[in-house]
Formats: structure tokens, C-alpha cells, sequence
């Protein structure tokens, strides 16, 4: 649909050669889900995407050795009806609306095996003013550490960063 776009950020488990490998993998399924199966609907691409991530790494045998996943924000960006639907594992999805930040939670738990848990994620509908910025990050950013004090960046810099960069 031309006038819907889905726009991803994921922050996979593992560094290196896991880290390489989880990208691959979520990227073909990706692709797989929405392009060949045609699961439009972000919560349900979540949800199928941690079901392959489970049976492509076979996390659900006692001996699965690879319990790793991703989190992830999801968003489908409706250009019609001016909003956006969001889907998050593990993100946050930060909006500014003239000086306002508004926090949009996702779910608390990845996408793959997270010891047995297999709850539903949630869909969120988010209406889109004139002006609006999204901001989509992996808590990368947040977690840093730098500057002089090698001091942990954090989430109030972090805000205060996203605020003053918004216009």
C-alpha cells in the first residue's frame, strides 16, 4: 500500500558474530511476514515474529543453547489517516509535540523466548499532528557511558537531548 509505511528499529541480542547472525535472521523473517504473508497489523508481526524466532533457533528444547531475540519497535505509518500504530518489545517510542515529550511504552519482554512467556503484544494507535517527531532508539544511547566523568548517560540527558533537537 502506498500510502502506508512500516518502519523498524531492533536491537538484537549479542554482540559480534550472535549480534550479525540475529540481524539476518529478523530481517528475512521480516521480510517473509509482511512482504510474502502479508501480517500488516504490528502486534501480529511481533507476535509471528517471535513464533520463527522460536522455531528457527529452537529455543523451546530443554538443551536450546541460543536464547537469544531482539527488542524492537515497530510502527506502520498510516499517510491517509495521519497516524501511526506501534508495537514495542523492550522500547520506548518518544514523540515530541512542540515542547511536550510524550513517552509511548512497549511491552516489557522481546521478541523470541523469554523464559516461557508468550504474552500478546500490545497495538497502539497514536494520532499525528503538524510539527510531530518520532523518535525511535534502542537503549544504546541511553546506556553509554562517556564524557569526562565516564558517567552513564541516561534517560533525563537523554529526553532533554530529544527536546532541545526537536524543531
Amino acid at each position: 500500500d502506498k500510502d502506508k509505511i512500516m518502519i523498524a528499529v531492533c536491537d538484537c541480542t549479542g554482540h559480534g558474530v550472535p549480534g550479525g547472525f540475529m540481524s539476518m535472521i529478523s530481517i528475512s523473517l521480516l521480510n517473509e511476514i509482511v512482504v510474502e504473508k502479508g501480517i500488516t497489523q504490528v502486534d501480529k508481526v511481533l507476535e509471528e515474529l517471535r513464533s520463527q524466532i522460536i522455531r528457527a533457533l529452537k529455543q523451546k528444547q530443554e538443551d536450546a543453547e541460543a536464547l537469544d531475540g531482539l527488542d524492537m519497535t515497530l510502527l506502520l505509518l498510516d499517510k491517509n489517516k495521519q497516524s501511526i500504530d506501534f508495537a514495542g518489545a523492550g522500547h520506548t517510542l518518544y514523540q515530541t509535540r512542540g515542547k511536550e515529550i510524550i513517552e509511548h511504552k512497549g511491552d516489557n519482554f522481546p521478541v523470541g523466548y523469554f523464559f516461557g512467556r508468550e504474552k500478546p503484544y500490545t497495538r497502539k494507535e497514536i494520532k499525528l499532528e503538524k510539527g510531530d517527531v518520532l523518535y525511535m532508539t534502542s537503549d544504546g544511547f541511553i546506556e553509554q557511558f562517556g564524557g569526562k566523568e565516564n558517567k552513564l548517560y541516561g534517560i533525563k540527558r537523554f529526553k532533554n537531548l530529544i527536546l532541545e533537537s526537536s524543531d
